[in-house]
């Protein structure tokens, strides 16, 4: 499903569409955060206990390692269609991805799936082998964590456009995300042939854990 506030792609501000891009472009409202770090109420004077310690511990443990993946395409031989319809990008190479049992999998390469809930900063970059205009865009699909149903669709998200041969987007519009959601990258051309994505300065998706 779309979601109520929509934006003009590539801006993060309000307007209209952009054509072809499906959905209405925009974010979730923001909602209570269903996951915490458990950390213990020390009065003043108090003396911790060895679980209060371990809790203190185990919270500063995951935030000197928050949850990050990221990956690539090395290959950069998959086909991207012409508009209306789109291509989603997969990424056989797995760079980095610290959390159990991991945001990518060899099994289902087109996507990165949320495994803490909490604020995520999306990255990515589509590569192709020819100055052509190119849009790319992240679409969510929601888990059974999410107050919108599994299966529902948000997005799209973080918008590019280019005519030189690379699209691509940073985090500056971060997302709070349930676990169990997945986020995929697609990329269209505007008009005339399909693309090629390029091995050179090879295509890459990225997500980064920044707050509860």
């Amino acid at each position: 499903m779309g979601v109520k506030t929509g934006s003009s792609p590539g801006t993060g501000q309000p307007g209209a569409e952009r054509p072809g891009f499906p959905g209405s472009p925009g974010f979730l409202p923001s909602p209570p955060p269903p996951f915490t770090l458990p950390l213990p109420t020390l009065p003043a004077g108090s003396i911790a206990t060895a679980a209060q310690l371990n809790e203190l511990a185990a919270a500063a443990n995951f935030l000197l390692n928050k949850p990050i993946a990221r990956v690539h395409d090395g290959a950069g031989s998959q086909s991207i269609a012409v508009t209306p319809s789109n291509t989603v990008i997969k990424f056989a190479n797995r760079d980095i991805d610290n959390v159990a049992p991991g945001m990518w999998s060899s099994s289902a390469t087109d996507r990165l799936t949320i495994q803490t809930a909490g604020w995520h900063k999306v990255r990515y970059g589509v590569s192709t082998n020819a100055t052509k205009s190119v849009n790319t865009y992240v679409q969510q699909v929601c888990g059974s964590n999410n107050p919108l149903g599994a299966g529902s669709t948000v997005g799209p998200y973080w918008p590019g456009y280019t005519v030189q041969g690379y699209a691509g987007a940073s985090g500056v519009w971060p997302a709070y995300l349930y676990a169990g959601d997945y986020l995929q990258v697609h990329a269209f051309a505007d008009s005339g042939g399909a693309l090629t994505e390029a091995a050179i300065s090879p295509s890459f998706f990225s997500l980064e854990w920044v707050h509860i």
